[in-house]
This record gives C-alpha cells, sequence and structure tokens, in this order.
C-alpha cells in the first residue's frame, strides 16, 4: 500500500506539471478538430479536475487532512461563494460559464499546490517548469514579431481559433503580446542570476531579463513595458541593494530597451515610446476609454448592487448607447467589440460582475495577502521573497487588462501558492 501510495504521490505532481505547462502555454489543439474541447487548454482543465479528485482520494485514504490557514480558508471561501452566487443575476449563463470555469481553475491550481508541493524538490521542479516557459515564449515572442506571415500562415493549424482570430487583430494594429506575463516574472530570473555562481549560468539569467525587456519594447504595449521597470526596481531596492551592480544592470537594460526601439521602428515605423507621449488620438482612447468603463461599471452595479450583473456579463448589461457602433466591417469591428467584453480592470470588473459583495470579499483576500507578505520585504535576496514581487506584478497586470483568462487566474493562484509553500 506505501508504495501504492507514493506512485500515486508521483503521478499527481507529474500531471501537476503538466497542468502549469499548459496553463503557460498558448492554446492550441490536440486533434485536427476545431473545438474548444479539444485545445491544450481545456485538458489542463480537464486534468485539473481529474487531480482534484485523485488527491482527494489519497487523502481520504490515508485518513490526512489539508492544513490551510483558517482565516485564509475564510476568506478563500468567501470569494468564491460571491464569484458564484452572481450567477443569479447573469442573463448570459453562457457567457458565465465561460468565465467561471477558470475562476473555479485558478482556486483549484491554489489547492491543489498546497498539498502537492510537501518537498523542496517538487517546489524546484515546478519553478524549473516556469523557467522553461520563459524561454518558450521569449522564441515564441520573437518569431510572432519578426516572422508575423509565417506565424500566422503556420498556426492556423495550430492555434485555438479565438486566440488566434485576437493574435491577428493585434498585429494588423501593432500590438504583439497582449497575454504574455513574463515581465512579472522577472524577479524569479534576478533570484537565479545572484543565487547561481556559474558565469555561465548566470549569463543565460541575464540574457532572459534582457530579451524580455527587449520583447516587452516590442509589445507596443505600455503596461508590459511598466512591469518591466517596475520589477527591474523592485528587485534592486528590496533585495540587491548594490549600486555598482545595480547600474551595470541597468545600462545592460537600457541596451536591450534601445535595440528594441531601433528594431520597433525598422519593423513598425513607429515604437512604445510613441505611445507613452501619446501621439495619436487611439494612444489617448485607450486611456480614456479606461477611465469611461470604470464610470459604467459604477453605474451598472447600481442595477444590482448585492450580486452584480454576473460573472462575464458585463457586455450583456451595457445599454444600448454604451455598446460599440457598427462603424466598421473589419478587424477595428471586432477589436471594439471584444474591448467591450470589460472594463480592463480588475476593481471596475469585479464591482460590475459580482457586486460590492464580490469586491469585498476581493479586497479582504488581496489586503490579508498584502498583510502576510509584508514582514518577508526587508528580508534578503530568498527565493520567497522574489515570487512575493512575481505575484504582486502579475496582480497589477489586472489593472490595465482583463484578468479572466486561464492563462492569468493560473498564474495568479498557482504563484500565491508558491509564496506560501516557500515561506
Amino acid at each position: 500500500m506505501k508504495n501504492i501510495y507514493k506512485t500515486q504521490q508521483k503521478i499527481n505532481f507529474i500531471i501537476f506539471c503538466l497542468v502549469v505547462l499548459g496553463l503557460r502555454l498558448p492554446p492550441f489543439y490536440l486533434l485536427p478538430v476545431r473545438n474548444a474541447l479539444v485545445t491544450s487548454h481545456s485538458l489542463a482543465r480537464f486534468l485539473l479536475i481529474l487531480l482534484f479528485v485523485f488527491t482527494g482520494w489519497l487523502l481520504y485514504e490515508k485518513k490526512l487532512f489539508f492544513k490551510i490557514d483558517r482565516k485564509l480558508a475564510m476568506m478563500l471561501s468567501f470569494f468564491f461563494f460571491t464569484q458564484s452566487i452572481s450567477i443569479l443575476s447573469a442573463v448570459n449563463i453562457s457567457s458565465f460559464i465561460l468565465i467561471y470555469k477558470d475562476v473555479i481553475a485558478g482556486i483549484l491550481i491554489f489547492i491543489l499546490s498546497m498539498i502537492i508541493l510537501d518537498s523542496s524538490e517538487k517546489i524546484n521542479m515546478v519553478i524549473r517548469v516556469l523557467l522553461v516557459t520563459i524561454i518558450i515564449g521569449i522564441l515564441y515572442n520573437i518569431i510572432v514579431y519578426f516572422f508575423p506571415e509565417f506565424f500566422l500562415s503556420f498556426s492556423k493549424y495550430i492555434l485555438y481559433d479565438k486566440y488566434l482570430e485576437m493574435m491577428e487583430i493585434n498585429i494588423k494594429r501593432h500590438r504583439f503580446f497582449s497575454d504574455v506575463y513574463d515581465a512579472g516574472l522577472i524577479p524569479l530570473l534576478f533570484y537565479y542570476f545572484y543565487s547561481y555562481k556559474r558565469n555561465l549560468v548566470r549569463i543565460f539569467f541575464f540574457l532572459a531579463i534582457g530579451l524580455i525587456s527587449f520583447n516587452s519594447f516590442l509589445s507596443n504595449f505600455r503596461g508590459q513595458l511598466l512591469i518591466v521597470f517596475l520589477a527591474f526596481i523592485s528587485c534592486h531596492v528590496l533585495f540587491l541593494r548594490k549600486v555598482k551592480a545595480s547600474l551595470f544592470q541597468l545600462v545592460f537594460i537600457i541596451f536591450f530597451l534601445y535595440v528594441g526601439y531601433i528594431a520597433s521602428n525598422s519593423f513598425l515605423g513607429s515604437n512604445l515610446v510613441d505611445r507613452f507621449m501619446l501621439s495619436t488620438k487611439e494612444d489617448v482612447h485607450s486611456i480614456k476609454s479606461r477611465l469611461w468603463w470604470s464610470e459604467i461599471s459604477f453605474e451598472m452595479v447600481l442595477s444590482s448592487p448585492i450580486l452584480g450583473v454576473g460573472l462575464g456579463n458585463f457586455y450583456d448589461n451595457l445599454s444600448f448607447s454604451d455598446r460599440p457602433k457598427k462603424l466598421y466591417n473589419d478587424w477595428r469591428q471586432k477589436l471594439s467589440e471584444i474591448s467591450a467584453m470589460h472594463p480592463h480592470n480588475i476593481l471596475s470588473g469585479t464591482l460590475a460582475e459580482t457586486g460590492f459583495l464580490g469586491l469585498l470579499s476581493q479586497l479582504i483576500l488581496i489586503g490579508y495577502f498584502l498583510k502576510s507578505d509584508i514582514k518577508f520585504i526587508k528580508k534578503k535576496l530568498t527565493m520567497n521573497l522574489s515570487i512575493i514581487i512575481c505575484f504582486w506584478l502579475i496582480f497589477l497586470f489586472s489593472f490595465i487588462n482583463p484578468q479572466y483568462t486561464f492563462s492569468y487566474l493560473g498564474l495568479f493562484w498557482l504563484l500565491r501558492g508558491l509564496v506560501y509553500k516557500t515561506m
């Protein structure tokens, strides 16, 4: 029985690593059938449910109890309750389920990480999987940017239709890597850079940091570059405190950004600096629209202040005058419709879709995380501190972009689990 238990534990851990790999890679079809149920992300969700059942069975058979902070358990339950009960206000159940399944998936990843990652070896292996996905992501993004025609012609047979459609729209508007969160994982790369003494390994991790910075500039998304700067500043202020080393690395990162500046000008005729300078109407509009969507969110929640309008039901509750007008007959029309699906801010979205009750549960949970993390900030360079910074950087992404995706929620809750397991 002991051997069976250990074997099942190993199988569970392997499945968990596959889930982490799946949530970090773009959704692709597993079979020559263009159906959302046969994508890599759907498989990862299915494996999560399977893993949850297997893990529960193991705990029951061994008469073991899953230990979790009582306060955290209560707050997490309250948060899950507010997300779930919003279905009572939903007018579009399909849209609710579309988002709800990923909310569940994220919470399952957190719970399973707390149970399965019961040794430093397993924790390190999961982090290695994350590092592998970062390298894959860097190469993938370079191909998308420099060889877009090749990428689109090849990926139309592999990538999930809706994901590919959004990629095509962004490429046409000179935007890249909208759902890439590698910039938020830079602190983890800094940790390994300073932990290893071998120069070749250190060069590898620093090149990875430089290439992520390079890609962030190429992306033409202001949020990507902002997260890179916040990652660099937070790492050096919180756990480095080496002025000479910091200056050298700053120069090195600026070099990568400058190369990105030249590449962006050469390929697109514009660059991210222009966007920060608000040189076009679109750049100004993207900021004003976020503020406007926040106002709409507050007006919307007044129709159902306690429960909100239901997860994924933001667009369905827009008034006719607030919905995108049919001004175009191309990708611009589709972009305006997709942009209206969510207010692009986690607090505004939560308020509108799950009401004041949902917003309260979210603020309580985030406040609890912040309180528990603050005491580790003054410590020297540790893996735990680097993961804490990663977690908050990923959270900051949700203030400028929609956050209800499997990739985002999975990474958010995985990092939260790793924060607790590395304390």
